[in-house]
């Protein structure tokens, strides 16, 4: 049930008590009014169960999500006057100041650059519950209709660096994968050192698609934005633009075209928290890559990549942090962090003839939490 509906049956609730007893003996009025509000608070519980019914279709009781999982707080973004943005996490595109999600995969969590490929999976009871503690949570057989699990699925989220899928998705499309690109100073500014790109250096597209899709590079992430930028600007003949980046543009109309449409894109790499998704936009995003590039997630399913510098023919090793990575039943996925969207993680797995696709947001424990989601999931 939607919420003018919820809202009309409320008043009609109302509006029968007001008129019911007013027919009443006086003495009888408490009475029937008492039962009236007691009948339409039970009918008020159970249609909010029903609306939220088909979101959580799907999940079962036998996993249970920590009610003390933390929460992105919305007071973190600020508008240009300052004052703390509404409740609900839906962000207007024109506040521009706000307060960036300090860090990056790799700067603000760097013990997973060195740690090992998981190999081993957690022990899963299928009859105890699991308890798990995301923000919002997605387990889906990609070849079936219905998610095995779904915990917030309709919830804004920052992204953080899971947005490196779409930047990945709309360079590789508009610009093709082998199209040189510049590495600027103003890239190689951009917090975060992941990638070890220099001012000057020249990279194919692919590569630097490589470098974000294993180390999360947020240098490789602006290259490309500024390449595609400059390409749009020399088919207009033209400066470049000085208001929204075409790329970015570009980033939000795609996700229109994949019908995500509680996402919102403000820069490439993930870094900014205006960058917000829910659990099934990402999965309607992962969908598309898997159809039209799936070299992305390739990429991301391997252990290192080699990169080569156009200029000098140089080449250089790039390492996963993605602790799946190297996994045989691992197909590819997105790491992000930042402090506002806590742990993000994005993974595909192949279990037998099923193709299994995890998403956990604002987790404390993004790598063990979709383990045990995954075990949970082949127990059943």
């Amino acid at each position: 049930m939607d919420r003018n509906l919820f809202k009309k049956f409320s008043e009609q609730v109302r509006d029968l008590s007001q008129k019911g007893f007013s027919t009443f003996p006086t003495g009888d009025r408490s009475y029937f009014g008492h039962v009236l509000i007691v009948v339409g608070v039970l009918a008020v519980a159970i249609f909010a169960g029903i609306r939220q019914a088909p979101e959580d279709a799907g999940a079962t009781a036998r996993i249970i999500v920590n009610a003390e999982a933390t929460a992105f707080q919305p007071s973190a973004i600020l508008s240009e006057s300052g004052e703390e943005a509404e409740e609900g996490l839906e962000i207007e595109p024109a506040v521009k100041s706000i307060v960036e999600g300090q860090g990056s995969d790799a700067l603000a969590d760097p013990t997973i650059q060195a740690a090992p490929t998981i190999t081993t999976d957690p022990v899963v009871d299928a009859d105890a519950p699991l308890v798990i503690n995301p923000a919002a949570a997605l387990v889906r057989d990609l070849d079936a209709q219905n998610s095995a699990f779904l915990h917030a699925g309709s919830a804004s989220w920052p992204l953080a660096s899971l947005t490196k899928l779409m930047t990945a998705l709309v360079a590789l499309e508009e610009l093709g994968g082998d199209a040189s690109v510049v590495i600027s100073a103003s890239a190689v500014a951009t917090e975060g050192v992941a990638g070890s790109f220099s001012v000057g250096q020249e990279y194919l597209v692919k590569d630097l698609v490589a470098a974000m899709m294993t180390s999360s590079s947020n240098d490789a992430a602006v290259a490309l934005q500024e390449a595609y930028d400059a390409k749009q600007a020399r088919s207009l003949n033209s400066a470049p633009a000085t208001g929204t980046s075409p790329f970015i543009l570009s980033m939000r109309a795609k996700a229109n075209v994949l019908g995500m449409n509680d996402t919102f894109f403000d820069d490439p790499s993930g870094l900014s928290a205006v960058n917000q998704s829910t659990v099934l936009d990402v999965e309607r995003l992962a969908r598309a890559i898997l159809k039209t590039q799936p070299d992305i997630f390739n990429l991301s399913r391997q252990s290192e990549v080699t990169i080569t510098n156009q200029l000098t023919g140089a080449k250089r090793t790039i390492r996963s942090i993605n602790r799946f990575a190297g996994r045989s039943d691992f197909l590819g996925g997105k790491t992000g962090y930042t402090d506002h969207a806590g742990e993000n993680l994005l993974s595909l797995f192949k279990h037998g003839e099923k193709t299994y696709l995890i998403v956990v947001f604002g987790s404390q424990d993004r790598f063990g939490e979709t383990l045990k989601l995954l075990s949970w999931t082949k127990a059943q």
